[in-house]
């Protein structure tokens, strides 16, 4: 600490000096202290003196400065991973015990010296050493992200990473400390050597299947030093036995694919399991298997397609929606058909209403069951009948002539997205043959395309959407869409863009508005490491979104044990973090109680098994070498931990760091000049107040 002011310090003398004259005239020249002994008359004279002294002394601004300094310890760092994989050798058990007891015991060595701090990593990065070797997955780039967080700002000496170099999630570990400066230090954990091990690696599949059709399966198959062996690859399900393959294994390190096909034969999420034989000596059996699940659906969606003649037009409707593997479609002539429209989610109507095809009753029948429509416009239309139908679009012809229209995007459309390349790519198509006339669109319609007539860019819809009441109305004002496809093929070797096209314009049409008054939303698959979530809304009569009920729910597993929840609400709606949930295939029943009556929303989800940390059990330790001799550290075996704080203490990135902090306070500020002020002008007071004196 150390005295400064704004004026040289000698004036303090000038001060002491000013004090004096004052306190000797006051002194002096009362009389009434005359007879008091010079003893007190000298301290009283003194309080006053130091009293004025200081005063006139904060006349000159005196600041206190203040130096303080602090020496930070270097920061160790200490992060042990905590996957499956480490237990993927045969001292797994020396592993647990021996290795654990002396990282706790370098870590109380290092604590003494340097500040450490712990912290173990897999799926997530938790403090602490509690470790399990139970996380599905290695993530070596969140740990040193979570690190750089938390200490970037700090005196970090080294950070020491305890793994066996496998990775299978996030960065690797030669790129996971980004642009931190700092030495990592690694313990190889893990076994190097390639052992006997035949590995189910992935089984390729998807999602969705249909009753009674067969979905493909591709099985990565993986064996090292299987040579002489050859194993079953089985597929069953619900214990049941679906079909067996043999396979030939050939050479050290074989890979090979297996395509495979299976028949749905029931309803609802399916959990099958894939299986290759067990080796004799293998290293570990628990990557030999997968379970998938699949979802079969009772059926597709079903479009009708009529039309009034053949027409290339049919054929490339009906080529683009097949190619969804949601959607079914029949195709018929108009005159011929004699099914009825119920079974169908969407009906095209290919130009029709046409002379000589009596189609009222389909077309009544269409309007009572609401049933959603796409009209396609052209030569054989009639028009006079067509604008009797009310759909929201009256055309006024003459002499049934036709004009040559190219696509023009509405580029407000919304009602779907298309790609860009989609956009652009029937910009240039060719032009559709759309009726001659005045067109007349309701207010409610949404034009995708407009017509442009050779250079005239017009707002006549070309390809439209509108409702009629709960009905959805498609509407193509031109035929010759088979012109389109053929150019998506010269330009680009397949026909993506017009398969989008028609596919999103099916899908819109068909998918029926959500009515109901509770909606429960979540999704089908999950992992089993992955929190299960939910989402529910509730509306009133005027669907309106409600949180005032409560909203249950019961999910229940392949044995039929139950687990109650009950949602929380969150803004509008309500949600459930119902946890993490072994692996099997589940049901759910969510019930709200509204105006006196129960609403219930049911369905299942399945959760998967992560099995990643199985499928390379050879630990990678050229990484870790690589990772410490880029940033200055050193590679260490698990029985050298003892020599790390030798290491660190010759290191010189492992050394203490002196701050100085300089804080100017106002003297003036400080309470105690306060107090030591009132104490001598009181005491003063006090004495001469005894004395008779004022």
């Amino acid at each position: 600490m150390s005295l400064i002011t704004e004026y040289p310090l000698w004036y303090l003398l000038l001060c002491a000096a000013l004090a004096a004259a004052v306190t000797a005239w006051l002194y002096w020249r009362d009389k009434r202290l005359e007879h008091t002994p010079v003893w007190l008359r000298t301290g009283m004279s003194g309080l006053r003196w130091l009293a004025l002294t200081l005063i006139a002394f904060f006349l000159l601004h005196p600041l206190l400065k203040t130096v303080v300094r602090e020496v930070e310890k270097p920061v160790i760092l200490i992060g042990q991973d905590n996957s499956e994989s480490l237990l993927n050798t045969e001292d797994s058990t020396a592993l647990k015990e021996n290795y654990l007891q002396e990282l706790q015991k370098l870590t109380q060595e290092l604590g003494e010296k340097y500040e450490v701090a712990t912290f173990h990593f897999g799926e997530s990065v938790e403090e602490g050493l509690d470790l399990d070797f139970g996380d599905k997955q290695t993530d070596v780039s969140q740990l040193f992200t979570e690190l750089y967080t938390r200490y970037s700002n700090r005196n970090v000496g080294a950070v020491l990473l305890g793994t066996d170099g496998i990775v299978n999630r996030g960065a690797s570990p030669l790129y996971a400390t980004g642009g931190w400066n700092v030495p990592v230090y690694t313990v190889a954990l893990g076994d190097t050597s390639v052992k006997k091990d035949l590995v189910l690696s992935k089984v390729a599949h998807n999602r969705l299947a249909y009753l009674g059709n067969e979905f493909p399966l591709e099985v990565l198959i993986n064996a090292r030093r299987c040579n002489t062996d050859s194993v079953n690859l089985t597929v069953a399900k619900g214990g049941q036995t679906l079909l067996v393959k043999r396979i030939g294994i050939a050479g050290e390190n074989f890979t090979t694919t297996v395509p495979l096909l299976v028949k749905a034969t029931a309803t609802g999420m399916q959990r099958y399991t894939i299986r290759v034989s067990e080796v004799q000596g293998e290293v570990t059996t628990e990557n030999n298997s997968e379970d998938i699940f699949i979802d079969v659906l009772d059926g597709r969606q079903k479009i009708l397609v009529l039309s009034r003649a053949p027409h290339p037009d049919v054929a490339a409707l009906r080529n683009a929606i097949a190619s969804n593997d949601n959607y079914e479609v029949v195709t018929s002539l108009a005159s011929e058909f004699t099914g009825t429209l119920s079974e169908f989610n969407l009906v095209v109507f290919h130009q029709l209403p046409a002379r000589g095809i009596n189609i009222e009753k389909l077309l009544a029948e269409a309007e009572q069951q609401n049933l959603p429509s796409l009209f396609v416009l052209g030569s054989m239309t009639e028009i006079g009948r067509f604008n009797q139908l009310g759909l929201g679009l009256q055309i006024t012809v003459g002499r049934g002539q036709m004009n040559e229209s190219q696509a023009l995007t509405n580029t407000n459309f919304s009602l779907f997205n298309l790609q860009p390349s989609t956009q652009q790519q029937f910009a240039q198509a060719p032009p559709l043959n759309t009726p001659f006339g005045n067109y007349q669109l309701a207010n409610a319609s949404v034009p995708l395309f407009y017509q442009r007539i050779g250079l005239v860019e017009t707002k006549q819809p070309l390809w439209t959407f509108f409702n009629q009441g709960e009905r959805k109305i498609g509407l193509i004002c031109g035929e010759g869409i088979w012109r389109w496809r053929l150019a998506d093929y010269q330009a680009n070797g397949n026909a993506t863009a017009f398969q989008e096209l028609i596919s999103k314009t099916a899908q819109y049409l068909s998918v029926k508005a959500d009515k109901s008054y509770f909606r429960v939303n979540s999704n089908n698959y999950f992992l089993e490491n992955e929190t299960i979530r939910f989402d529910a809304e509730v509306y009133n009569k005027s669907y309106e979104l409600i949180t005032e009920p409560e909203v249950s729910m019961e999910i229940r597993n392949e044995e039929g044990l139950s687990f109650p929840f009950t949602f929380s609400r969150s803004g509008k709606g309500y949600r459930l973090d119902a946890g993490t949930f072994p692996v099997g295939l589940y049901t759910y029943e969510a019930q709200v109680s509204l105006d006196g009556k129960v609403y219930v929303e049911a369905g299942e989800f399945t959760v998967s098994p992560v099995q990643v940390e199985q499928v390379n059990s050879i630990a990678d330790h050229q990484v870790l070498f690589s990772l410490s001799e880029r940033t200055g550290g050193s590679m260490l075996q698990a029985n050298e931990l003892a020599q790390l704080p030798a290491l660190l203490a010759s290191s010189e990135d492992v050394a203490a760091i002196s701050y100085s902090r300089k804080t100017l306070v106002d003297l003036i500020n400080e309470r105690w000049i306060f107090f030591f002020l009132l104490l001598f002008l009181g005491l003063e007071w006090f004495l001469r107040k005894r004395q008779g004196a004022y």
